[in-house]
């Protein structure tokens, strides 16, 4: 059972939730990921939507880009320094591998750019990356 509180009302009540999957989009707009557990955080699923593809300076939805569809992101475990990667594949091209995440020093913006009217600020993945996802949406 799990406590549950909506805005329909000011009371803590308990509820019954049935889960019938767990999935995460590392890449907005991207296809998800299948999960058997996820650790959470106060924004949700540790991992998703941790990232988008920007093009000159807006990131791209599936509106947009369809081709997003297509593109499967899956996060890798960290190895034992704790270091994440990324894996993106995409249908008749070959998989990015291992798409290494920067470390970046707090507060540093590489990159930044526009989701529905609001800024957003990241760290560009480089030359690899922005080819790789060129021929992966055309």
């Amino acid at each position: 059972a799990i406590l549950c509180k909506g805005p329909w009302t000011s009371q803590v009540s308990e509820c019954l939730v049935s889960l019938q999957g767990i999935h995460r989009y590392a890449v907005k707009s991207c296809r998800g990921e299948g999960l058997q557990r996820a650790d959470l955080w106060s924004g949700g699923l540790v991992g998703d939507r941790s990232f988008a593809v920007c093009r000159s300076g807006r990131t791209l939805t599936q509106r947009e880009c369809p081709r997003l569809a297509a593109i499967f992101a899956e996060l890798l475990a960290e190895d034992p320094a704790g270091h994440s990667s990324l894996r993106l594949s995409a249908p008749s091209i070959p998989d990015l591998l291992p798409l290494d995440l920067p470390e970046s020093s707090v507060g540093e913006t590489a990159a930044a750019g526009s989701l529905f009217g609001a800024r957003i600020e990241g760290m560009d993945m480089g030359n690899a990356a922005s080819a790789w996802l060129k021929d992966a949406t055309g």
